[in-house]
């Protein structure tokens, strides 16, 4: 295996294993966003998201995701959203690297 392989395998288990953990805390399936929101990456998003649902054994039918993300189609994010809508009547955004607070210094939590 090379090392990139390797490294990628190590972190990808590492985020699974926080996913899992945060699932609990949060009361939500977790799943994790890194990369670009592109027309290209629908089909696997969209199935992605089925799969996590139809696995869940959770109730509370909440969504969180971590993401990490410099944007991409706006289409394309109206096409996440419906799919995560779907399949979720509560969804959590977790800004990986980035606080937004307000003017009071409250932490703004989007829903």
């Amino acid at each position: 295996m090379r090392l990139e392989e390797s490294l990628d395998k190590t972190i990808l288990n590492h985020a699974c294993t926080a996913a899992v953990e945060l699932e609990d805390v949060l009361k939500s399936d977790v799943v994790c966003y890194f990369g670009q929101i592109e027309p290209r990456f629908l089909r696997h998003f969209r199935d992605f998201v089925e799969a996590v649902k139809q696995k869940s054994e959770r109730t509370e039918n909440t969504l969180s995701i971590v993401l990490g993300t410099l944007g991409g189609s706006a289409e394309t994010t109206e096409q996440y959203v419906s799919i995560i809508r779907h399949h979720y009547d509560e969804v959590n955004f977790i800004i990986a690297g980035y606080g937004l607070f307000s003017r009071d210094h409250s932490l703004y939590v989007w829903r």
